[in-house]
């Protein structure tokens, strides 16, 4: 995260919505309210990372303001291969 050094930022670590709650909109609520609060904050930068396979997820987080910042490969042992790919993503609050 060196584009914008001397700005403060947040990470969101994670976030799964159970399946049976996918396209609830209660993925979306949170996050809006995330932001909210950030905006209400000091925080000028908001990121995350994504697994590059998971589409669905990634095209939800574009939805709500996040842009492609970087590529990142997890170096996990024993991590299946097809999950060690990730998107970081960024929002300027």
């Amino acid at each position: 995260m060196n584009e914008h050094p001397e700005k403060t930022s947040c990470e969101l670590e994670k976030m799964y919505i159970l399946g049976e709650h996918l396209g609830s909109g209660i993925g979306r609520r949170a996050l809006n309210e995330v932001i909210r609060i950030l905006k209400n904050g000091d925080t000028a930068i908001f990121f995350l990372c994504v697994i590059d396979t998971n589409i669905r997820a990634i095209k939800f987080y574009e939805s709500m303001g996040f842009r492609f910042y970087e590529k990142l490969r997890l170096d996990i042992p024993l991590f299946k291969d097809e999950l060690r790919g990730m998107d970081r993503m960024i929002m300027e609050i």
